[in-house]
């Protein structure tokens, strides 16, 4: 698949090539989508609190 997207195999199911690079990028966008609502990020000074408060 590497290089030709092996587009050829999807014309007989009568996909062209624009349909077919289209949906990739669709699927892609999607599978991005899910992944990151799973991401969290959490605000922290936890490095700057280190040494405080010690003489």
């Amino acid at each position: 698949m590497p290089g030709s997207v092996s587009f050829y195999l999807w014309e007989p199911l009568g996909i062209d090539f624009g349909q077919l690079i289209d949906r990739l990028i669709e699927l892609a966008l999607s599978a991005h989508g899910e992944r990151a609502k799973y991401i969290y990020s959490y605000d922290s000074n936890i490095l700057n609190l280190q040494g405080k408060g010690q003489k």
